[in-house]
């Protein structure tokens, strides 16, 4: 919950670095869902305004508990997380979900604290945080940020096509039994509309339309996810964040990366 206003005193963040170069491109380069958690309204507006300066939109969070609670809806590539908030601060928020998600379902955590104290670093990566950034907000710090979390979700995201089956059957067989017939009728259909929604697509991306290249982009991703088809999820979710960007230049290798995808769940 929002601290009332007769009982804080207004800190917002400060940009120390307001001339640096922002990189609209920056989010279709390296696609990210983000998270930015501060108790201060004013603090919440300025992070998504910067963050808006490389292509990113975000979701926002009062608290720790907030947090929390978005992660349980929905999986962030990455936090940003304020480390003196009400209710539950940014490291205890930290603690917990470290032990709650895997480091491979757990998105990248990064402190940000205008306390410049010697080892308040070490005191945030002990927590369980993966990065730190001091107020005042630097741009060139958060643009590092976005471009070490996006290299590292990329090639984490390269690994799990690898070692992940295309399918997971038991998701599968969870939404529509254990039936074979019914599975193979299932999967055929899937399969003839995600071959139709991949033409869709690549039309779409040649006549450079990004909000029907992001509708298509969604439907895939969230039908896929829904039935246990992972192979196609990750592919699908990031040409749908480059095309809600607006930016198309990485368009065609994501696409290419999702018809891949698309021939494993065949295969399989």
């Amino acid at each position: 919950s929002e601290p009332k206003q007769a009982d804080r005193q207004v800190r917002p963040t400060n940009v120390a670095d307001v001339g640096a170069d922002l990189d609209p491109g920056l989010a279709a380069r390296y696609p990210l869902r983000i998270l930015l958690a501060d108790d201060y309204p004013e603090n919440r507006e300025l992070g998504a305004r910067i963050l808006q300066g490389f292509g990113y939109s975000c979701e926002r969070a009062g608290n720790g508990f907030e947090v929390i609670a978005a992660l349980e809806q929905q999986r962030f590539d990455l936090v940003f997380l304020d480390v003196h908030m009400p209710e539950l601060d940014g490291l205890e928020a930290a603690r917990r979900i470290r032990e709650r998600w895997s480091d491979s379902e757990r998105p990248w955590l990064v402190a940000m604290t205008g306390s410049v104290e010697r080892g308040d670093r070490e005191t945030c990566l002990e927590a369980g945080m993966d990065d730190y950034v001091p107020k005042p907000v630097e741009i060139a710090g958060i643009r590092r940020v976005l471009e070490e979390a996006g290299k590292r979700r990329a090639s984490e995201n390269r690994d799990s096509r690898l070692d992940e089956a295309p399918i997971a059957w038991d998701r599968l067989e969870l939404m529509l039994g254990k039936d074979d017939a019914v599975l193979r009728e299932f999967l055929e259909k899937h399969c003839r509309r995600t071959a139709e929604r991949c033409d869709a697509m690549r039309a779409a991306l040649e006549a450079g339309n990004a909000s029907e290249l992001e509708i298509l982009a969604h439907g895939c991703q969230g039908t896929s996810a829904n039935f246990g088809i992972r192979a196609l999820v990750r592919p699908a979710q990031e040409l749908e964040n480059v095309a809600r960007s607006g930016d198309l230049s990485s368009g065609a290798p994501l696409l290419e990366d999702l018809q891949q995808a698309f021939a494993q769940v065949q295969n399989a």
